[in-house]
């Protein structure tokens, strides 16, 4: 119906009553989940008279960032700012709307806010999108759940951005709790991501795990095809199950995301993508597929390098992955060219999304010998992560400072700092973080293994787990019919412990359909006909020491 009287008006020339019946039923549109459809009835209106309707104007930024488009959304903040000034007369301190032209509701000027959160948000501006929710918050009444929910969201990412990684949980937790009573689910799968995001970085992995799958669940629930950020959840949950070391389900992860990106054109979800696939595919020993893999994404490489958001990042991902190949002359070229070094950081400028970076490029430092600049920026690193509550940062910081005080030759140091790592991710089942550290690391696991005879035998199992996949997952043992991969192998233990398909399902935080997939082609792989026969033989074989 909207759209054939928009049809109609513009093709009498009439513009201005078409941007008036669509202005009109923006907040109606925005509430029943038609972003598509508005950005298309804005597109058809000319550029200038979209400007003199300052609720169109912010209703295309709206639209860009609930479909992922955070970029292009930021890109118009100038034309948001001039659709502000528009809304004229409002001042915060008298909380009062006056009019000139014509009557101004106060969600319009709430609405102004929250747009302005949200790019501010995108662009970084986190003392900006703070001061810009509070505004939005205190103008928009209880019952606008959408509207509210949209601005805790950014309010939760500035806050995460600024280290307030607790409040930021509630936030968020909020903002999905309020887009769910809108019945809006795409921003609500959005805060759910960004919930998640901060439990891995809080080290609750498992915790994460399952957020990650509740949106996916309310994605399948609502039509998957129309999430656009669902390619950020895909490649998300895929880095959990690549560090739990089940490569086969991350590769799955990986493609899916990549997929999304393409889709909606998300080059952020594309480049994270492909990062996790040949990080999974060198895991995999695959080192041919991964070269192509990179080769293939070698021109969205080069477009996202020019991007100011995100050309750091791809920057940090490519000395990262020349690292892990062992071509440590590429790897530092690329940490050059982003401008970071050992006495860059400093606690004044930390951010969380830096760490990635800064982590990388002290396992630069580490490989080139320069093991006083590592151990320096570890210590500024390990004490803002400890500040913030980032459990996930400091488990990889401590196992960091375990290799550079072994190869320091503080051989008597080097044990304990990494026994509080390990204690600290034995809960969650950490393993790509340690076993990607190569042969130092499997050496002080061994000369840890050999003094904790004493420890609790949940940590001793846990270490014997990592020894254990150091060796590769395909390695083939005598008497089996096929390799079993690493999730085969930690189902196969369960198993043999007793437990039912259901406590498997529940102790791994999967599907029960994925367990039972998994048992099936463990009784295929092991020529077994029951369970009781597949414990018994994988005993024979040795695979249960």
């Amino acid at each position: 119906m909207l759209a054939e009287a928009t049809r109609h008006f513009l093709s009498v020339g009439d513009t201005q009553e078409a941007a008036r019946v669509i202005e009109q039923e923006v907040y109606g549109m925005l509430r029943g989940n038609a972003c598509v459809q508005l950005l298309r009835l804005l597109d058809q209106l000319p550029e200038n008279i979209v400007m003199k309707h300052p609720r169109l104007c912010l209703a295309r930024a709206c639209c860009l960032l609930i479909i992922g488009q955070r970029e292009a959304a930021a890109s118009l903040l100038h034309a948001v700012e001039l659709a502000g000034q528009r809304l004229l007369g409002y001042s915060v301190e008298e909380d009062e709307l006056q009019s000139s032209e014509q009557p101004l509701r106060r969600t319009d000027v709430a609405f102004f806010h929250v747009i302005l959160a949200s790019i501010a948000s995108v662009r970084g501006d986190t003392a900006a999108a703070v001061e810009q929710a509070h505004i939005a918050l205190h103008l928009l009444p209880q019952e606008e759940h959408l509207l509210r929910g949209c601005v805790l969201l950014s309010l939760g990412i500035a806050e995460r951005l600024q280290g307030s990684t607790v409040s930021a949980v509630t936030t968020l937790a909020q903002a999905s709790r309020l887009c769910f009573i809108a019945a809006f689910p795409q921003v609500a799968i959005s805060a759910l991501t960004q919930q998640a995001s901060l439990l891995v970085m809080q080290g609750h992995l498992h915790q994460a795990v399952a957020v990650y799958r509740y949106a996916l669940q309310v994605a399948r629930e609502h039509g998957a095809g129309a999430f656009a950020s669902l390619g950020e959840v895909y490649v998300d949950l895929g880095r959990l199950l690549y560090e739990w070391n089940d490569l086969e389900a991350a590769l799955d992860m990986s493609r899916r995301g990549l997929a999304c990106g393409q889709q909606w054109e998300l080059l952020e979800d594309q480049i994270d993508g492909v990062a996790l696939m040949v990080h999974v595919l060198l895991a995999q020993g695959r080192n041919e597929a991964a070269a192509a893999t990179l080769h293939e994404a070698d021109t969205l490489f080069q477009q996202a390098q020019s991007g100011a958001g995100i050309g750091a990042r791809v920057t940090a991902i490519r000395a990262g992955v020349a690292w892990h190949q062992g071509q440590l002359e590429q790897a530092a070229r690329w940490m050059q060219e982003s401008g970071l070094s050992a006495t860059s950081y400093t606690l004044h400028s930390a951010d969380p999304r830096h760490e990635f970076t800064y982590l990388i490029l002290v396992r630069i430092l580490l490989s080139q010998g320069r093991l006083e600049e590592a151990a320096s920026l570890l210590e500024q690193l390990l004490a803002v992560a400890q500040a913030e509550a980032r459990t996930g940062g400091v488990i990889e910081i401590l196992s960091l400072q375990a290799l550079v005080l072994s190869a320091q030759g503080r051989l008597a140091e080097a044990p304990g700092i990494l026994m509080q790592a390990l204690s600290l991710a034995a809960p969650e089942g950490y393993i790509r973080l340690f076993i990607e550290a190569n042969e130092p690391m499997r050496t002080l696991l061994l000369r840890l293994r050999e003094q904790q005879t004493q420890r609790s035998t949940t940590l001793l199992h846990y270490i014997d787990t990592l020894l254990a996949a150091f060796a590769s997952p395909q390695q083939e043992i005598p008497g089996l019919l096929e390799p079993l991969s690493q999730r085969e192998r930690e189902i196969l233990r369960l198993v043999a412990q007793g437990l039912s398909n259901q406590q498997i399902a529940q102790q791994l935080v999967i599907a029960m359909s994925t367990v039972k997939t998994h048992i099936h082609h463990l009784l295929g792989k092991l020529a077994a006909s029951s369970r009781l026969q597949a414990v018994s033989r994988a005993k024979a074989l040795g695979l249960l020491k």
